[in-house]
């Protein structure tokens, strides 16, 4: 008779489990990812998630050297814009 396994080394942990909130990869109908647009979020009612792309885009901007020239700088102060309405229009928490 062979002898048993050996017991698994005290450190090693076990896989940890499925994420609850990701569809598995075998169902037949995956949804589709939702695109981060601020324009898009606001057409579906979502002016939170709006604000957040609007912060997201404001925060690329800054570190683009929006300084460089008055094209970006018009980028950059329509995004700032864009974000200072999004705030008034959903609250700021």
């Amino acid at each position: 008779m062979p002898p048993p396994p050996p017991p698994p080394h005290p450190r090693t942990h076990p896989p940890p489990p499925p994420h609850p909130t990701r569809a598995p990869t075998h169902h037949p109908h995956p949804t589709p990812p939702q695109p981060q647009s601020s324009r898009y979020q606001t057409a579906v009612g979502y002016a939170e998630a709006a604000k957040e792309c609007l912060l997201k885009r404001v925060r690329a901007l800054g570190g683009a050297g929006w300084q460089a020239s008055q094209e970006a700088f018009e980028t950059y102060a329509q995004a700032s814009a864009a974000l200072c309405e999004s705030y008034l229009q959903v609250g700021v928490r």
